[in-house]
């Protein structure tokens, strides 16, 4: 146990303290590596995002709307600038901020914090150097924000490998703070709940609620298939007019599912396809490793940010799209859909994959070598 009279504090959005609390909360991914530390550090502590429902900082506001709009930046700084957080941030040796938007909407305090005491800054980047903005104004504003950024933080962490690189390839000045960690799930939680892992499945799932997903398309593959039965557990389509799509509404910052019913769907689809607008950043990644971990096996397009083409190839442990041409996708699923052997084929792979390489507890140890080296 490490026994620091300054030990570590983990930002989140919002949510995260009710979900820690929360008797539905299973698996443990999403808190990069929080339950593993709190068994090894005395003095663990968390900053969370908060939403005043009645906020009187019509400042903050008001300058969060011109930062967003004159760097194009996540920015929300009257959220989270509390006095008390800075008072949590000078006690504290190791930060782990869980998304760049936490780091620049926290960045004042990041800043006057790391002056006056001594602490390491972690971030957990998702989509930050990815960014290319074509106004020239708009690119000097996000340089300078990012440039900032960068004196004060020790180490970003990339759980992507598609991201990692372009960022290597970007900002080589700024790589020796580059370290790359493949996101990993709690594969306990997250497991088939039979041997016969297609025969007795059925239907299609689609679930997320991020903004690189492909919801028109995703609409469009479901309508050209009326023969087969979809899913969608999505808080981004409010409403679907077709016999073959069950719409739930759903979102895990919410709380809206448990676990448990999430993995339930996964368990019981025949396929999980995850159609994405093209990005640096790793979208989809949680989603195919529950679902592959599920026995479930994974159809998603080939994008630029995509985790880890090393470890996953295409038509052993998962199916790459390359494109979001709605007639390859709707042959592509036809192709795999009704073929239960090369389904089965995928799944045994793709299980046996997400066990030996994105676990959760490879990724707690080495979230620990980068905190500690």
């Amino acid at each position: 146990m490490y026994n620091s009279k300054k030990g570590i504090t983990y930002v989140f959005g919002a949510g995260r303290l009710n979900k820690l609390n929360s008797d539905s909360l299973k698996a443990e991914e999403f808190f990069y590596g929080y339950q593993y530390f709190a068994k090894k550090i005395k003095d663990l502590k968390i900053i969370e995002m908060e939403f005043p429902i009645n906020s009187n900082n019509k400042i903050l506001e008001f300058v969060d709307k011109v930062l967003r709009k004159i760097t194009q930046l996540p920015i929300y700084t009257k959220d989270i600038l509390f006095v008390k957080n800075y008072n949590i941030l000078k006690n504290t040796q190791k930060l782990i901020l869980t998304t760049d938007l936490l780091a620049l909407s926290m960045l004042p305090f990041l800043v006057v914090v790391k002056i006056f005491h001594k602490i390491d800054i972690f971030v957990i980047v998702m989509g930050l150097f990815g960014r290319q903005p074509k106004n020239r104004a708009v690119k000097i504003f996000q340089n300078i924000f990012i440039g900032i950024l960068n004196k004060v933080t020790k180490c970003y962490v990339f759980l992507g490998r598609g991201e990692y690189s372009n960022a290597v390839s970007m900002k080589p000045k700024n790589s020796n703070k580059f370290r790359f960690l493949p996101f990993c799930i709690d594969t306990k939680f997250w497991k088939a709940n039979n041997s016969d892992l297609i025969n007795n499945k059925d239907g299609i799932l689609f679930i997320g609620n991020d903004g690189k997903r492909d919801y028109k398309l995703v609409e469009k593959i479901a309508k050209s298939l009326p023969e087969i039965n979809f899913t969608f557990i999505t808080s981004q389509i409010k409403e679907v007019e077709l016999k073959n799509v069950n719409l739930i509404k759903g979102s895990w910052g919410e709380n809206l599912l448990s676990d448990e019913e999430i993995r339930k769907y996964y368990q019981n689809s025949k396929l999980t396809i995850i159609p994405l607008i093209e990005t640096y950043q790793p979208s989809g990644q949680s989603v195919a490793l529950q679902s592959m971990s599920c026995g479930t096996p994974v159809m998603i397009s080939e994008t630029k940010g995509f985790w880890d083409k090393e470890k996953f190839i295409h038509d052993e442990n998962i199916v790459f799209i390359k494109n979001n041409d709605l007639g390859i996708w709707v042959n592509e699923i036809k192709k795999y859909y009704f073929n239960e052997d090369y389904l089965k084929k995928i799944s045994i792979t793709g299980i046996s994959t997400i066990n030996d390489e994105f676990n959760l507890s490879s990724f707690n140890s080495n979230l620990e070598k980068i905190i500690y080296q």
